[in-house]
């Protein structure tokens, strides 16, 4: 681990790989957007839980779980960390972060921001849940609606389409001081531990730093935006990320076989739930 980095209560702990791993190319969803190398659109006409992508680009497309994909009928949110494979038409599952809006307004999606960390809690619970009984990740709709609302009264954001990028727009100003004040290591780092309100309440790690490099931002500001009202930090935290990651490696892992390429694996052990995909 690096050195922690804190700024308004918001306290990240850089994450250094222990060693070298053979590395799979792929581009992440929004390189692959702007470079037209994929294309997210309705699937069928409009079906909340799923999206069609095609993809035609040169290597595999990585999304992780908290990607928010922004245009169509509504915004939406992908459900879990997800490798699509070369040359395939794919459908995607996602969960609906705008519940008021079913009209599109544009035939297209955007890549967006990255859902917070209590967003994607809920919705792992859901997927964590549905891959054990019928073995896909499918996600309690209701819980991340209720998720998204908590989200937009905490930001004290009004939205006609109970969206939850209107969260960020109205913390913009927060999320850029944050953002701004939390740089990227680019030091080798590939993943860090956010802490806030006295405890980690989450970690991202990837298998290369030009990864974490690239999600750094949309990272940050996901934290940043529960973290501004959550008070002050704390002591210790680079023995509380220490803890955790001792725990998420003694953790019970479950293997899933995921949509796309390679294992999805849950983790569950003390004080830690959660997921990664490993090709």
């Amino acid at each position: 681990m690096g050195d922690p980095l804190s700024h308004r209560g918001l306290t990240l702990v850089p994450v250094y790989p222990t060693t070298s791993a053979a590395l799979v190319p792929y581009e992440t969803l929004a390189t692959a957007i702007a470079s037209r190398h994929v294309t997210v659109t309705e699937l069928n006409g409009g079906s909340v839980p799923e999206l069609a992508v095609q993809h035609r680009g040169p290597v595999p497309v990585l999304l992780i779980d908290g990607d928010q994909v922004e245009g169509g009928r509504q915004n939406r949110v992908v459900n879990t960390t997800i490798l699509i494979p070369v040359g395939v038409d794919f459908t995607l599952p996602v969960s609906c972060v705008e519940q008021g809006r079913w009209r599109e307004t544009r035939v297209d999606f955007s890549s967006g921001e990255i859902v917070p960390p209590s967003v994607r809690r809920g919705k792992e619970s859901s997927v964590r849940a549905s891959y054990s009984r019928v073995g896909a990740p499918r996600s309690d709709q209701g819980e991340v609606w209720a998720r998204v609302s908590e989200s937009l009264t905490s930001a004290q954001a009004f939205s006609h389409t109970s969206d939850l990028s209107d969260a960020y727009t109205a913390r913009r100003v927060d999320l850029e001081d944050t953002r701004i004040n939390l740089p990227c290591p680019n030091d080798g780092a590939v993943g860090v531990v956010a802490i806030f309100g006295g405890e980690v309440k989450a970690a991202d790690i990837f298998d290369r730093a030009e990864t974490l490099s690239e999600f750094w931002p949309r990272l940050v500001r996901s934290y940043a935006l529960e973290a501004v009202t959550s008070g002050t930090g704390v002591p210790d935290p680079a023995s509380l990320a220490h803890a955790f990651l001792t725990s998420s490696a003694q953790a019970t892992a479950t293997l899933n076989t995921p949509p796309g390429l390679g294992q999805d694996i849950r983790l569950s052990g003390s004080g830690v739930r959660g997921a990664a995909l490993v090709h």
